[in-house]
């Protein structure tokens, strides 16, 4: 079956042809573990965010079973480090998107447990969710972020004054 898949990770939409083998849930989401034609692999796909399916040409082969769809992939990741971060009423969506451990309501918006094992994710995460984040816990975690930017606050603070405008900041 032909997939439109709207990829999180890579914010785009891709359009897999995978062989299904089965449905299965973790962390509340339902997942489609299917054979991909291109990759020559098993991959996952969230099933809220296959926006279309069309039927395929050429069958099923036989591959094996999947890989073990037990322990979330961060759980087994020894690198992986428990991250608190406190966002507004505005930012709590991170806590649909992303597997986390828990959320808690607390003053002032949520506390969001996740494990991060990448720490360019988290820094992109933050830089993201920008003043939307209240607090990060251990505080170290968002160094990277806060190092990023201010190389980019000085970066634009120095461009000279007839570039600043050409530079159009709305989105």
């Amino acid at each position: 079956m032909g997939l439109s898949y709207d990829g999180l990770t890579r914010a785009e939409t891709t359009r897999p042809i995978v062989e299904p083998h089965r449905l299965s849930v973790r962390d509340g989401y339902v997942y489609l573990e299917a054979w991909s034609r291109k990759r020559n692999d098993w991959r996952t796909f969230r099933l809220d965010r296959i926006a279309d399916v069309e039927p395929a040409d050429g069958g099923s082969g036989d591959h094996g079973d999947p890989p073990a769809f037990d322990a979330g992939w961060l759980e087994v990741r020894a690198e992986a480090a428990l991250v608190g971060i406190t966002v507004t009423d505005q930012a709590r969506w991170i806590s649909e998107y992303y597997p986390v451990r828990s959320v808690a309501r607390v003053a002032g918006g949520w506390q969001v447990q996740l494990l991060v094992a990448d720490p360019a994710w988290l820094r992109t995460l933050l830089l993201r969710l920008g003043p939307s984040v209240l607090a990060v816990d251990p505080p170290q975690a968002a160094d990277s972020a806060r190092a990023a930017a201010a190389e980019t606050l000085a970066l634009y603070q120095a461009l000279p004054a007839d570039a600043e405008e050409s530079v159009s900041l709305s989105p």
